[in-house]
Protein backbone atom coordinates (compact mmCIF):
# COMPACT_ATOMS: atom_id res chain seq x y z
CA UNK A 1 0.00 0.00 0.00
CA UNK A 2 1.36 3.41 -1.27
CA UNK A 3 1.92 6.56 1.28
CA UNK A 4 -0.96 8.27 -1.15
CA UNK A 5 -3.39 5.58 -0.61
CA UNK A 6 -7.24 6.71 0.35
CA UNK A 7 -7.17 3.54 2.24
CA UNK A 8 -4.30 4.59 4.53
CA UNK A 9 -5.29 7.51 7.18
CA UNK A 10 -2.59 9.49 9.26
CA UNK A 11 -4.68 11.17 11.72
CA UNK A 12 -1.71 12.59 13.20
CA UNK A 13 1.83 11.99 12.02
CA UNK A 14 4.08 10.25 15.19
CA UNK A 15 6.83 11.84 16.54
CA UNK A 16 9.11 9.49 16.34
CA UNK A 17 11.00 8.32 14.10
CA UNK A 18 10.94 4.62 14.92
CA UNK A 19 7.43 4.92 15.24
CA UNK A 20 7.15 5.86 11.72
CA UNK A 21 8.97 3.67 10.49
CA UNK A 22 7.25 0.53 12.34
CA UNK A 23 3.80 2.01 10.84
CA UNK A 24 5.65 2.45 6.94
CA UNK A 25 6.45 -1.36 7.67
CA UNK A 26 3.04 -2.28 8.01
CA UNK A 27 1.69 -0.05 5.41
CA UNK A 28 4.37 -1.01 2.70
CA UNK A 29 3.13 -5.18 3.24
CA UNK A 30 -0.81 -4.80 3.03
CA UNK A 31 -1.94 -4.94 -0.36
CA UNK A 32 -4.15 -1.29 -1.50
CA UNK A 33 -6.99 -3.25 -2.51
CA UNK A 34 -9.77 -4.31 -0.43
CA UNK A 35 -10.86 -4.61 2.19
CA UNK A 36 -8.45 -2.89 3.85
CA UNK A 37 -8.33 0.54 5.59
CA UNK A 38 -6.47 2.35 8.65
CA UNK A 39 -5.94 4.64 10.66
CA UNK A 40 -2.40 5.46 12.68
CA UNK A 41 -1.75 7.62 15.32
CA UNK A 42 -5.47 8.78 16.32
CA UNK A 43 -7.24 9.34 19.93
CA UNK A 44 -10.60 8.99 20.39
CA UNK A 45 -13.23 9.95 23.19
CA UNK A 46 -14.89 6.48 24.41
CA UNK A 47 -18.53 7.00 26.06
CA UNK A 48 -17.56 6.90 29.62
CA UNK A 49 -15.42 9.79 28.98
CA UNK A 50 -11.95 8.76 28.68
CA UNK A 51 -9.19 9.59 25.77
CA UNK A 52 -7.78 6.65 24.22
CA UNK A 53 -4.59 6.86 22.48
CA UNK A 54 -4.80 4.09 19.56
CA UNK A 55 -1.18 3.51 17.20
CA UNK A 56 -2.63 1.75 14.98
CA UNK A 57 -6.17 0.48 13.77
CA UNK A 58 -7.04 -1.46 10.85
CA UNK A 59 -9.86 -3.36 9.04
CA UNK A 60 -8.93 -6.74 7.50
CA UNK A 61 -10.54 -9.61 6.00
CA UNK A 62 -11.01 -11.40 9.37
CA UNK A 63 -12.19 -7.84 11.01
CA UNK A 64 -10.71 -5.13 12.88
CA UNK A 65 -7.50 -4.65 14.53
CA UNK A 66 -6.06 -2.05 17.07
CA UNK A 67 -2.17 -2.53 17.26
CA UNK A 68 0.10 -1.40 19.91
CA UNK A 69 3.28 -0.42 18.32
CA UNK A 70 6.35 -1.38 20.93
CA UNK A 71 10.16 -0.32 20.00
CA UNK A 72 11.60 -2.53 22.62
CA UNK A 73 14.42 -4.44 21.70
CA UNK A 74 16.70 -7.26 23.16
CA UNK A 75 15.26 -10.51 24.78
CA UNK A 76 11.75 -10.16 26.08
CA UNK A 77 10.58 -12.55 28.73
CA UNK A 78 7.24 -12.97 30.88
CA UNK A 79 3.90 -13.80 31.00
CA UNK A 80 0.00 -12.83 30.72
CA UNK A 81 0.15 -9.87 32.66
CA UNK A 82 3.72 -8.44 33.39
CA UNK A 83 7.10 -8.36 30.86
CA UNK A 84 10.64 -7.53 31.64
CA UNK A 85 13.10 -6.19 28.64
CA UNK A 86 16.62 -6.61 28.65
CA UNK A 87 18.55 -4.55 30.64
CA UNK A 88 15.74 -3.18 32.19
CA UNK A 89 15.13 -3.45 36.22
CA UNK A 90 11.71 -3.16 36.02
CA UNK A 91 8.32 -5.03 34.41
CA UNK A 92 6.32 -3.22 32.53
CA UNK A 93 2.86 -4.60 31.83
CA UNK A 94 1.93 -6.31 29.05
CA UNK A 95 0.87 -4.03 26.51
CA UNK A 96 -2.40 -6.33 25.13
CA UNK A 97 -3.81 -5.73 28.70
CA UNK A 98 -4.55 -1.52 27.80
CA UNK A 99 -5.19 -2.28 24.18
CA UNK A 100 -8.15 -4.65 24.76
CA UNK A 101 -9.65 -2.17 27.64
CA UNK A 102 -9.51 0.30 24.38
CA UNK A 103 -10.72 -1.97 21.94
CA UNK A 104 -14.04 -2.80 24.52
CA UNK A 105 -14.49 1.25 24.28
CA UNK A 106 -14.64 1.30 20.44
CA UNK A 107 -16.12 -1.33 19.92
CA UNK A 108 -19.39 -0.22 22.11
CA UNK A 109 -18.65 3.14 20.92
CA UNK A 110 -18.81 1.30 17.32
CA UNK A 111 -21.88 -0.31 18.05
CA UNK A 112 -24.31 3.01 18.90
CA UNK A 113 -23.08 4.96 16.51
CA UNK A 114 -24.10 2.13 13.56
CA UNK A 115 -27.57 1.97 15.63
CA UNK A 116 -27.37 6.11 15.50
CA UNK A 117 -26.60 6.44 11.83
CA UNK A 118 -27.94 2.86 10.46
CA UNK A 119 -30.92 1.69 12.57
CA UNK A 120 -32.04 -2.05 12.18
CA UNK A 121 -29.29 -2.29 9.26
CA UNK A 122 -26.36 -1.54 11.80
CA UNK A 123 -26.97 -4.61 13.59
CA UNK A 124 -24.29 -7.05 13.36
CA UNK A 125 -21.78 -4.56 11.03
CA UNK A 126 -19.50 -4.43 13.60
CA UNK A 127 -17.17 -7.49 13.18
CA UNK A 128 -14.86 -9.49 14.84
CA UNK A 129 -12.68 -6.63 16.90
CA UNK A 130 -8.93 -8.00 18.35
CA UNK A 131 -6.43 -6.26 20.17
CA UNK A 132 -2.50 -7.04 18.89
CA UNK A 133 0.96 -5.75 20.07
CA UNK A 134 3.73 -5.39 17.66
CA UNK A 135 7.49 -5.80 18.66
CA UNK A 136 8.74 -3.75 15.55
CA UNK A 137 12.37 -3.72 17.05
CA UNK A 138 14.40 -5.83 14.42
CA UNK A 139 16.69 -7.25 17.54
CA UNK A 140 14.07 -8.30 19.38
CA UNK A 141 13.49 -12.13 20.85
CA UNK A 142 10.79 -13.24 22.47
CA UNK A 143 11.25 -15.74 25.03
CA UNK A 144 7.29 -14.61 26.53
CA UNK A 145 5.54 -17.84 27.95
CA UNK A 146 2.17 -19.43 26.46
CA UNK A 147 0.16 -16.24 27.58
CA UNK A 148 2.13 -13.85 27.09
CA UNK A 149 3.29 -14.69 23.65
CA UNK A 150 -0.41 -14.45 22.50
CA UNK A 151 -1.50 -11.61 19.89
CA UNK A 152 2.33 -10.45 20.10
CA UNK A 153 3.86 -10.24 16.17
CA UNK A 154 6.99 -9.06 14.62
CA UNK A 155 8.12 -7.63 11.32
CA UNK A 156 7.58 -9.21 8.26
CA UNK A 157 10.75 -10.73 6.35
CA UNK A 158 12.62 -10.96 10.22
CA UNK A 159 13.14 -14.38 11.56
CA UNK A 160 14.74 -15.97 14.95
CA UNK A 161 12.99 -13.80 16.82
CA UNK A 162 10.33 -16.18 17.67
CA UNK A 163 7.02 -13.68 16.30
CA UNK A 164 4.71 -14.73 13.79
CA UNK A 165 4.30 -11.71 11.30
CA UNK A 166 2.26 -8.65 11.63
CA UNK A 167 0.52 -8.69 8.16
CA UNK A 168 1.03 -12.37 6.92
CA UNK A 169 -0.28 -13.77 9.69
CA UNK A 170 -2.56 -11.40 11.22
CA UNK A 171 -4.03 -8.26 9.55
CA UNK A 172 -4.12 -9.66 6.00
CA UNK A 173 -4.73 -13.01 7.36
CA UNK A 174 -7.96 -14.73 5.53
CA UNK A 175 -10.81 -15.39 8.08
CA UNK A 176 -11.10 -18.73 9.59
CA UNK A 177 -14.96 -18.83 8.64
CA UNK A 178 -15.24 -17.81 5.19
CA UNK A 179 -18.79 -16.91 5.85
CA UNK A 180 -17.49 -14.20 7.97
CA UNK A 181 -15.06 -12.70 6.13
CA UNK A 182 -15.20 -9.27 5.10
CA UNK A 183 -16.08 -8.48 1.36
CA UNK A 184 -15.35 -5.04 -0.08
CA UNK A 185 -19.17 -3.48 0.86
CA UNK A 186 -18.61 -4.66 4.22
CA UNK A 187 -15.72 -3.22 4.93
CA UNK A 188 -16.46 0.07 3.05
CA UNK A 189 -19.52 0.57 5.03
CA UNK A 190 -17.51 0.04 8.50
CA UNK A 191 -14.87 2.17 7.06
CA UNK A 192 -17.67 5.36 6.79
CA UNK A 193 -19.23 4.38 10.25
CA UNK A 194 -15.17 4.59 11.63
CA UNK A 195 -14.46 7.85 9.85
CA UNK A 196 -17.93 9.80 10.97
CA UNK A 197 -16.77 8.99 14.71
CA UNK A 198 -14.30 12.17 13.91
CA UNK A 199 -11.22 10.93 15.78
CA UNK A 200 -8.62 13.54 16.96
CA UNK A 201 -4.84 13.35 16.21
CA UNK A 202 -2.68 12.03 18.98
CA UNK A 203 -1.36 14.31 22.00
CA UNK A 204 1.48 12.93 22.75
CA UNK A 205 2.69 16.43 23.29
CA UNK A 206 -0.09 17.53 25.19
CA UNK A 207 1.01 20.30 28.17
CA UNK A 208 -1.50 21.15 31.30
CA UNK A 209 -0.57 24.31 32.75
CA UNK A 210 3.02 23.91 33.44
CA UNK A 211 3.04 19.96 33.01
CA UNK A 212 4.43 18.55 29.82
CA UNK A 213 3.08 15.40 29.72
CA UNK A 214 5.32 12.34 29.24
CA UNK A 215 3.37 9.38 27.94
CA UNK A 216 -0.01 9.68 26.38
CA UNK A 217 -0.85 6.74 27.95
CA UNK A 218 -2.98 6.76 31.26
CA UNK A 219 -0.85 5.81 34.37
CA UNK A 220 -4.08 5.48 35.92
CA UNK A 221 -7.38 5.78 35.52
CA UNK A 222 -10.77 5.56 37.68
CA UNK A 223 -14.20 7.07 37.12
CA UNK A 224 -14.53 9.97 35.04
CA UNK A 225 -10.64 10.60 35.25
CA UNK A 226 -7.38 9.77 34.11
CA UNK A 227 -3.63 10.34 35.58
CA UNK A 228 -0.61 10.90 33.78
CA UNK A 229 3.03 10.95 34.46
CA UNK A 230 4.82 14.23 33.59
CA UNK A 231 7.09 17.11 34.20
CA UNK A 232 7.74 20.40 35.01
CA UNK A 233 8.13 21.97 31.64
CA UNK A 234 10.65 24.46 33.43
CA UNK A 235 12.93 21.73 35.00
CA UNK A 236 12.68 17.99 33.96
CA UNK A 237 13.67 16.97 37.24
CA UNK A 238 10.61 17.97 38.94
CA UNK A 239 8.50 15.14 38.49
CA UNK A 240 4.35 15.95 38.49
CA UNK A 241 0.94 13.65 38.52
CA UNK A 242 -1.89 15.43 36.69
CA UNK A 243 -5.42 13.90 36.83
CA UNK A 244 -7.31 15.40 34.14
CA UNK A 245 -11.68 14.41 35.22
CA UNK A 246 -13.86 14.23 32.00
CA UNK A 247 -17.40 13.76 31.76
CA UNK A 248 -18.69 10.93 29.80
CA UNK A 249 -18.90 11.13 25.58
CA UNK A 250 -22.67 13.34 25.81
CA UNK A 251 -22.68 14.14 29.35
CA UNK A 252 -25.73 16.22 30.11
CA UNK A 253 -25.38 19.68 32.14
CA UNK A 254 -25.76 18.11 35.60
CA UNK A 255 -23.12 14.98 35.30
CA UNK A 256 -20.67 17.97 34.17
CA UNK A 257 -20.98 19.65 37.30
CA UNK A 258 -20.88 16.22 38.98
CA UNK A 259 -17.33 15.71 37.57
CA UNK A 260 -16.66 19.05 38.27
CA UNK A 261 -17.46 18.87 41.63
CA UNK A 262 -15.59 15.99 42.41
CA UNK A 263 -12.17 17.48 40.51
CA UNK A 264 -12.59 20.22 43.52
CA UNK A 265 -13.12 18.14 46.18
CA UNK A 266 -10.16 16.62 45.23
CA UNK A 267 -8.59 19.40 45.12
CA UNK A 268 -9.06 20.43 48.31
CA UNK A 269 -8.18 17.25 49.96
CA UNK A 270 -4.34 17.10 48.37
CA UNK A 271 -1.85 19.48 49.34
CA UNK A 272 0.02 21.73 46.61
CA UNK A 273 -2.81 21.09 44.03
CA UNK A 274 -4.10 23.09 41.94
CA UNK A 275 -7.02 23.08 39.13
CA UNK A 276 -7.57 24.03 35.53
CA UNK A 277 -10.76 24.86 33.50
CA UNK A 278 -11.16 24.40 29.63
CA UNK A 279 -14.37 23.19 28.40
CA UNK A 280 -12.48 22.49 24.80
CA UNK A 281 -10.45 19.37 26.65
CA UNK A 282 -11.01 18.52 30.10
CA UNK A 283 -13.43 19.67 32.85
CA UNK A 284 -10.94 20.23 35.76
CA UNK A 285 -7.62 19.03 36.13
CA UNK A 286 -5.25 18.68 39.57
CA UNK A 287 -1.71 18.64 39.94
CA UNK A 288 -0.03 16.98 42.70
CA UNK A 289 3.87 15.77 42.70
CA UNK A 290 4.63 12.16 41.28
CA UNK A 291 5.46 9.26 43.58
CA UNK A 292 9.07 7.94 43.34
Amino acid sequence: MDASSKRWREVSPSRFAHERAGLDHVRDHLPDTAPFHAWSNLQFLALDGSVNEVDLLLIGPAGLFMVELKMWGGRVTGNGQAWRIENERRNRPNPLLLTNSKVQRLKSLLIKEAARVLGDRGRGLIPYFQAATFLHNPNVVSALDDVGRQWVYGLEGVRGNRLPLIVTDLLAKPAGDPSKALDASRSNQLANLVDGLGFLPSTANLTVGSVQIEDPEPHAEGARWQEYLGHNISSTSLRRRVRIFRPSRGASAEERKTVSRAAEREIHLMQGSRTRASPSRWTCTSTIPARH
